[in-house]
């Protein structure tokens, strides 16, 4: 649960969290500490109207009108006053304007008595939150203050008083999104974390950059490629390498990316969605999990990979492709995406080395020989 403190960095995700229960309440115009007080008439009577009650209105009105006029009349140059504002005539009971004015706030208050009723319990479940998410100390600090400023404790009042003892200012929040963001990138190469939490820490650190608009989360291409740098030194090797040469690929040749980085976070969280995929390290070029007892060595392999994965060539699912044009779904989890005919032919070059030949008899070559550069076998 985030909280907020005396510590500035903080601010910015409680600001975000208040700013979502605000929004799903349609109250954050209300209490936005960013933007400007605006006065407005309540449209949300508390007491059903009352004929009287529109006669004193209208009156107080017109009342308010004649003072302004008279008091620029007076200020005015002699020579420029003409004659005086003349009291206004006061409104009765009788007026037949007002007695329809006042028909339709009765027809009318039942929907905003009711909205009046929903808004009074948003508040109410708003501010529980708020103290729910605030440091005691820090709350009791800005309660204390809002108490003697505008003479009122109202949630836009303390939200302001948070923000003004608390939040750094525009640069300084922005500089520190950037940097949670670099760090979690950098904790990607670090041992001692497991996939699932780092992905979870990315996520938080990816959408508070973007609702910043963080100049490293922006540009897709490039927030894509940092991405799987960081997810390829430890986690997927494999397959982020291969989605790399496929952005380089197609930034080489004008093609456009058909991924987007949040498409890579949901792949990539696919891939470690449970305790087998990330202890087989490499469900994407496995077979069925085979690799899970593979000593850390890396073999080589005719896919080409570099540095070796490490299990052995013949679970690797790219040479498997190669031959057959197909794999086993099942082995796959349906992870698997095929390599371009560029890779397909040079894996099936690389076969028809002497070293391989067991190899591609045993995956489907038959007498050994590789049928590059001829038609691939269907299997």
């Amino acid at each position: 649960m985030a909280t907020l403190s005396f510590d500035r960095r903080s601010w910015p995700s409680f600001l975000a969290l208040l700013r979502f229960h605000a929004q799903s309440q349609g109250l954050w115009d209300q209490i936005n500490p960013d933007a400007p007080i605006v006065d407005t008439p309540s449209n949300y009577l508390a007491t059903p109207p009352t004929l009287d009650s529109v006669v004193s209105e209208e009156n107080k009105r017109r009342l308010a009108d004649y003072e302004a006029s008279y008091s620029l009349w007076e200020e005015a140059q002699d020579r420029e006053r003409g004659p005086s504002p003349e009291a206004p005539t006061l409104a009765t009971s009788r007026d037949k304007a007002l007695k329809d004015r006042f028909e339709e706030l009765r027809k009318d208050y039942p929907a905003k008595a009711a909205h009046l009723a929903y808004q009074t319990k948003a508040f109410a479940s708003l501010n529980k939150w708020i103290e729910a998410h605030v440091d005691r100390p820090l709350l009791i600090a800005a309660m204390q203050i809002a108490g003697n400023s505008e003479g009122s404790q109202s949630t836009r009042t303390l939200v302001k008083t948070l923000r003004d003892l608390v939040a750094p200012t525009a640069e300084s929040i922005q500089s520190t999104i950037r940097d949670d963001y670099r760090r979690v990138l950098r904790r990607a190469r670090s041992t001692g974390i497991k996939p699932i939490e780092w992905l979870g820490r990315f996520q938080e650190a990816y959408l508070n950059a973007l609702a910043y608009q963080i100049h490293d989360v922006l540009e897709e291409s490039y927030a894509s490629r940092e991405f799987l740098y960081a997810v390829g030194t430890l986690f997927q090797q494999t397959w982020a390498r291969n989605q790399i040469e496929e952005l380089t690929r197609n930034d080489a040749l004008g093609n456009p990316q058909t991924m987007r980085l949040n498409d890579y976070i949901r792949w990539f969280g696919a891939l470690i969605s449970d305790e087998r995929s990330e202890d087989q390290f490499g469900t994407y070029a496995t077979l069925n999990g085979r690799g899970r007892n593979e000593p850390s060595e890396g073999k080589e392999c005719p896919c080409g990979s570099n540095p070796y994965h490490r299990w052995g060539p013949e679970r690797c699912l790219f040479v498997e492709y190669a031959l057959n044009k197909r794999i086993n779904e099942d082995f796959s989890r349906g992870t698997f995406r095929p390599p371009s005919e560029e890779r397909i032919n040079d894996i099936l070059k690389r076969l028809e080395e002497p070293k391989w030949a067991s190899l591609h008899e045993k995956l489907g070559g038959g007498s050994g020989k590789s049928t590059y550069p001829g038609t691939l076998k269907s299997g």
